[in-house]
């Protein structure tokens, strides 16, 4: 509060309490709007500058002081990540920005936060940094930029990532001191953006092979053909432990250092576990499987035995895909295609017993992928 705000408050505190507390409340709510309005004009006006041209354009690489903080922006690169998916290609473009603070003001601390820079594009559009919490490959390499309130005399420096739309013209990057009776400092960055190298997933790439949908169904077609046609049950548990092992094949861990039988937890990363599920769950639904109480089905205990002579299984079904063009990063979706597909083979109809075969899949697949398989010398 000011000076007269605090003055006027004292002399109703002397004529009235009670008056006082109303009066107190009332102007409270005034400065919560207050607040609000100016941080919205703020805003506004920002937008609207950026728009016309109309703001004070710092350099980089240069020192600036914005109120208590002193600032330095060291670079600014631009990436486009590139990664491949069973559904096609995905690309993100992100803009990068190395910050360092330091304190030579009167304050003991200054804080230093991710929320202070915003990018701006051309038509006034603001864009904000990622933090590092699940990003770790955007910030590989360029170390994240830590939070924190910075002690007199220290400086702190690091990273921001900025994901940005693809055909946006990126213009400004600006620094602000706070929200409520804000500071601001504009970078003019068009012309500094240094380009990076894509990052392309390019192991993912040269071993996934062929994306292309009917190589996968005749490649699982073709392998249906290779099992026994009189256990189908065993096959689709056998077929759904060949999607998990090829998962497991593509971690690249060397498996003959671990005993036949051994558990390995947290062997395959959720992304490409999370992939194949709800590719799963996909072809599941256009199969006419309900899976809304799939959760609450219960697998027969005769039905959860890992299957110890699955390896015999590997080298054919490797030839079909490899038959097919398609690579490790793809096998484990042609075998999984495969388990559902052999589910109408055992002429099962009823939802109920449908839904038992979904989730005895979805258990295998599990158990496949972090079960190191049984070599044929020790099969019994």
């Amino acid at each position: 509060m000011d000076k007269e705000t605090l003055t006027i408050l004292s002399i109703l505190i002397c004529i009235s309490p009670f008056l006082a507390i109303l009066s107190f409340l009332a102007m409270g709510k005034i400065l919560k709007k207050t607040r609000k309005t100016r941080k919205k004009n703020e805003a506004e006006i920002t937008s609207q500058n950026i728009k016309t041209g109309k703001y004070e354009n710092h350099e980089i690489q240069k020192w600036i002081r914005v109120k208590e903080h002193e600032i330095y922006i060291h670079k600014v690169t631009e990436r486009f990540f590139i990664s491949t998916k069973l559904s096609g290609k995905i690309k993100e473009r992100i803009l990068y920005v190395e910050v360092e603070y330091r304190n030579l003001s009167q304050e003991e601390e200054i804080s230093c936060r991710r929320n202070q820079w915003l990018l701006f594009d051309q038509s006034g559009y603001s864009y904000e940094a990622r933090t590092n919490r699940g990003a770790f490959k955007l910030y590989e390499g360029k170390p994240y930029f830590k939070e924190q309130a910075l002690g007199f005399g220290r400086n702190a420096r690091g990273w921001f990532a900025f994901p940005v739309s693809e055909d946006a013209e990126i213009i400004i990057l600006q620094f602000k001191t706070a929200y409520i009776g804000a500071k601001t400092a504009d970078f003019g960055i068009k012309e500094v953006i240094e380009q990076e190298a894509p990052n392309v997933e390019k192991a993912r790439l040269t071993r996934a092979g062929s994306k292309d949908a009917d190589a996968i169904i005749n490649a699982a077609n073709q392998f249906i053909e290779t099992l026994p046609v009189d256990q189908i049950s065993k096959s689709i548990i056998l077929t759904a432990e060949m999607a998990g092992l090829k998962l497991l094949r593509a971690t690249n861990i060397d498996l003959e250092k671990h005993n036949p039988g051994h558990i390995l937890i947290g062997a395959i990363s959720d992304e490409h576990y999370n992939e194949l599920h709800n590719f799963i769950i996909g072809r599941a639904l256009s199969f006419g499987i309900d899976i809304r109480r799939n959760q609450h089905v219960q697998i027969p205990e005769e039905a959860k035995e890992y299957t110890k002579n699955l390896i015999e299984f590997e080298n054919t079904f490797d030839a079909l895909c490899e038959a097919n063009n398609i690579g490790v990063e793809f096998a484990p979706f042609v075998a999984s295609l495969a388990s559902l597909k052999l589910i109408p083979i055992e002429n099962e109809t009823e939802q109920g017993k449908l839904r038992v075969q979904l989730a005895k899949i979805l258990f295998h697949i599990a158990m496949g992928s972090k079960t190191v398989p049984y070599p044929i010398s020790n099969q019994k």
